[in-house]
């Protein structure tokens, strides 16, 4: 995994191979879009490919469509993005892709859905 994961998105997420007790969900919904989060491969993000078209854009920001963008960067979401910028800031944790989809804070997790539900993005990942 060293040293052929680490050039890949999710190795920034799992650095280490071990059980992620995050990956068990009340819902299999919950774990599909976890897992897909997790790997940066979501319908939003890729459903391109099958439909041999170009790279989706971000609609507000013109930039490539990619996880990273929509749970972070993207200025379409700043509002309801606070109550995880708020639970990093007071927890001492950098909004980063590997603290979001980490294994570490359920609570976090708990605020990730939240904002996925809040967004309506969860029903295209």
């Amino acid at each position: 995994w060293n040293d052929i994961g680490m050039n890949t998105p999710l190795y920034q997420i799992k650095p280490q191979i071990k059980y992620w007790h995050s990956s068990n969900r009340n819902s299999r919904r919950e774990e599909k879009v976890l897992a897909r989060l997790r790997i940066g491969h979501t319908y939003l993000t890729h459903s391109f490919i099958f439909a041999h078209e170009q790279r989706p854009r971000c609609s507000r920001c013109r930039t490539v469509l990619n996880v990273e963008h929509i749970l972070i960067n993207c200025t379409k979401y700043i509002e309801k993005r606070k109550a995880l910028q708020d639970y990093c800031r007071t927890h001492n944790l950098p909004l980063t892709l590997a603290v979001l989809l980490g294994d570490d804070d359920s609570a976090l997790l708990k605020l990730l859905f939240k904002f996925l539900s809040e967004t309506y993005l969860i029903q295209s990942m």
